[in-house]
């Protein structure tokens, strides 16, 4: 099934991360299309300041105002105690009227198709989609836009365009870049119990570790920085480039927004003085170093950031001459005072030695020989100085500019701008007697009459004016009266009506309070409504001889890939209680013979009974497929589906047939899965099996080859088959590569 597609004419939307309401103000002041952002929780970025109900109202009605456009992350794992909170939250989000929420939990996705329609729903990057079956589903449920990986090529993207010309297509353009296929990254949380899936990513891949004898960050890569080969994506049917960053400060936001505000205006070219001046501008706010990742080559070029992984600013010069106060040098950019600066220390890895710039002074020339330096509150490039330092870089050492207060931003109060309110359009009925008025909010309409006296007016005046400049005053409500259609009764004429001023205003203080509590109480509808479960499902018979608690670990055959990375004979794969266990791995490239080799296996042994595990979005139509054509097919659920809440086992469940068990979410705790169970009516719990001990999956998923990009060891003759051991601190690594993809393993875990 395919959709007909969307212009490519126009410009593809600029998209800006918003960590905080001033990074969004910012944003659009650079000329950002829209803003994506997140609330205090349902956020990928827990870290980040994130907005506030009353933040986001502001917001969206500048958004409005401007004819911007607000995305909202609710793109996390989201746990079975939080689904009645969320189910509130989407109802309020639907209410003000963003324009989507951006999901990765398949039962918020669930969720929202049943009970939020007025909600656009856009798949988050860490739904790790990157294929044409994954686009399918997506289609088939609804999704307006999918954000992909940052992993795929311009032939892949354009590849998927075509496949589904009607899906909106979001592509990253610059920031951070992740080691492993986002949303398929279980280090932080299986670790540290601090998952990326939940918003709390502690970057272990940033770390510094060891291979081989050698030391090196060998899983940090650098940022990616497309700048003037964005524009053609629009050509490839991208709709939306989007900027990485709600962890950055506004100054960044701003920054970058304007760079490739002014590509998209200027046809994708600036003046090698221009461009420049902008990548200064963002350096100094964040930088690594650059990459373009995948787009124009799919092995990727420059992907990693071996040196130090963090900000490191733009060089300010090499130190020419120190003493015990400070240092000497010539500077290679403009400097004040209350700059950062940073140089590194000895030692591996290297520490970076952070200080505020806080007395300057400059080496004047006179008559060609120099004088004695001046205290100074700036100093352009090419001037020498010297800077206070209380513990001066050596003679040599790059020193490093990381921040410049020539590029802090006004402030922005969001309490001193007005929020929006959802516009309603009320019905009056006046009568000798009274006056009806009734309107709809939340979708549940409100009628209610109040005993009132009508007189004659002693001087004409019209009483639908009246009325409605009296309703538009809504207070701190969060919607407002703004159209008003008045039927009076017979015998009465409308331009000369009377009735008394505090009458009017006591009625329509009261219908506002009623409105408030209809409010409250569409809001309790929805969310039970949405919590209700829907339609019981159909299970499939449990094959017999198949054990009712089924460990993971028994599914893939001892010291090998927990999942088939290839598919050969069943003879490599594992053999439990009668089943061929075929677990499919979470990313399948396009270009792999992946989904079609598995078919073949299933067909050409019809006497065998196969268990096939499903790890990704664009398995589930693949499984419906070849669950039509193989009797003796049956499905599983496996670690990379996520289940942590009801509305997500719920929709695995009834999305593929024969589907006979699914794993619990790996990285909760057993007592969050055992929560999960106690929601489910008894016949599905006993569905929810728990992975047990034993099962090591791989932390790291990822298309950066280790051995291409932190090994230099690719080769024309390369196997595509290598394994390393690693160490960093006491804890042993162990790196998997297969067919050009890194798995990561912990504690010598892997094949």
């Amino acid at each position: 099934m395919t959709q007909a597609g969307p212009s490519t004419d126009r410009p593809p939307e600029l998209l800006a991360p918003a960590g905080g309401f001033e990074a969004a103000w910012h944003a659009f002041e650079a000329g950002a299309d829209a803003v994506y952002l997140g609330l205090g929780d349902f956020s990928a970025r827990k870290a980040a300041r994130n907005f506030s109900w009353d933040e986001l109202r502001v917001l969206r009605r500048l958004a409005g105002e401007r004819g911007r456009r607000v995305y909202v992350a609710v793109n996390t794992v989201v746990g079975a105690a939080e689904l009645p909170r969320l189910a509130e939250r989407l109802f309020e989000l639907e209410l003000l009227g963003v324009d989507a929420v951006i999901v990765q939990d398949l039962g918020v996705l669930s969720l929202l198709r049943r009970s939020f329609p007025g909600l656009a729903v856009h798949a988050s990057t860490q739904m790790a989609v990157h294929d044409g079956r994954g686009l399918d589903e997506l289609v088939r449920l609804g999704v307006r836009r999918v954000i992909l990986p940052r992993e795929l090529s311009r032939d892949e993207i354009a590849a998927l365009h075509r496949r589904q010309p009607g899906l909106e297509l979001e592509v990253f353009v610059h920031g951070a870049l992740c080691y492993s296929f986002s949303g398929a990254c279980l280090a932080s949380g299986l670790l540290l119990g601090r998952s990326g899936n939940r918003g709390e990513c502690a970057q272990l891949c940033r770390g510094w570790y060891e291979v081989r004898g050698r030391r090196d960050y060998l899983f940090s890569c650098n940022d990616l920085a497309l700048e003037e080969d964005a524009l053609g994506l629009g050509a490839l049917g991208v709709r939306a480039l989007k900027i990485e960053g709600r962890m950055k400060p506004p100054e960044y936001v701003r920054a970058v927004v304007a760079l490739y505000r002014a590509l998209l205006d200027r046809g994708g070219r600036l003046p090698p003085g221009e461009l420049e001046e902008h990548r200064r501008r963002i350096a100094l706010t964040f930088a690594r170093g650059a990459t373009q990742g995948f787009l124009g080559d799919r092995r990727g070029e420059r992907l990693l950031s071996r040196d130090y992984p963090a900000h490191r600013g733009v060089p300010l010069g090499k130190v020419e001459r120190r003493d015990p106060s400070g240092f000497t040098l010539t500077l290679g950019q403009p400097v004040g005072l209350h700059d950062g600066l940073m140089y590194f220390g000895p030692g591996q890895p290297p520490e970076p030695v952070r200080f505020p710039l806080l007395h300057l002074r400059r080496h004047p020339l006179r008559a060609g020989a120099e004088a004695a330096p001046v205290a100074t509150p700036v100093a352009r490039a090419g001037e020498r100085v010297s800077i206070a330092c209380p513990d001066p870089p050596p003679v040599g050492r790059e020193v490093f500019l990381i921040s410049s207060r020539a590029l802090d931003l006004r402030a922005v109060k969001p309490g001193s701008l007005p929020p929006h309110v959802v516009p309603l359009a009320a019905r009056a009925e006046l009568a000798a007697d009274g006056l009806t008025l009734s309107a709809a909010l939340g979708g549940r309409e409100l009628r209610r009459s109040y005993p009132l006296a009508v007189e004659p007016a002693r001087v004409p005046k019209d009483f639908r004016a009246v009325l409605a400049a009296l309703l538009a005053e809504s207070g701190t409500h969060p919607f407002q009266v703004q159209a008003v259609e008045l039927r009076v009764a017979s015998g009465l004429d409308a331009g000369r009506l009377f009735v008394r001023p505090s009458v009017l205003k006591r009625v329509k203080n009261e219908f506002y309070l009623a409105l408030e509590e209809n409010l409250a109480g569409a809001r309790s509808e929805r969310v039970a409504q949405a919590l209700a479960g829907g339609p019981p499902l159909e299970l499939a018979a449990w094959p017999q001889g198949l054990r009712a608690e089924l460990p993971r670990r028994l599914l893939s055959p001892p010291g090998a890939l927990p999942f088939a990375a290839r598919v050969g004979g069943p003879e490599g794969l594992a053999a439990v209680d009668g089943l061929v266990a075929l677990p499919l791995k979470p990313i399948a490239l396009a270009d792999e013979d992946y989904y079609p080799a598995v078919e073949r296996l299933c067909l050409s042994r019809p006497e065998l009974r196969f268990l096939v595990g499903l790890n990704n979005l664009a398995q589930l139509p693949f499984a419906r497929e070849l669950g039509a054509r193989a009797a003796h097919v049956s499905f599983f659920g496996d670690v990379y589906t996520y289940l942590a809440n009801p509305a997500a086992v719920r929709f695995l469940f009834g999305a593929v047939p024969r589907l006979l068990f699914a794993y619990g979410w790996l990285e909760g705790t057993a007592e969050q899965r055992a929560a999960l169970r106690a929601e489910l009516p008894a016949e599905l719990a006993g569905r929810v099996l728990e992975p047990g001990p034993g099962f090591a999956p791989p932390l790291f998923v990822s298309r950066v080859c280790l051995a291409r990009h932190a090994l230099d060891a690719c080769r024309p003759d390369c196997p595509r088959d290598f394994s390393y051991e690693l160490r960093e601190g006491g804890r042993t690594w162990r790196a998997v590569v297969a067919d050009c993809l890194t798995y990561v393993f912990s504690s010598g875990a892997g094949a």
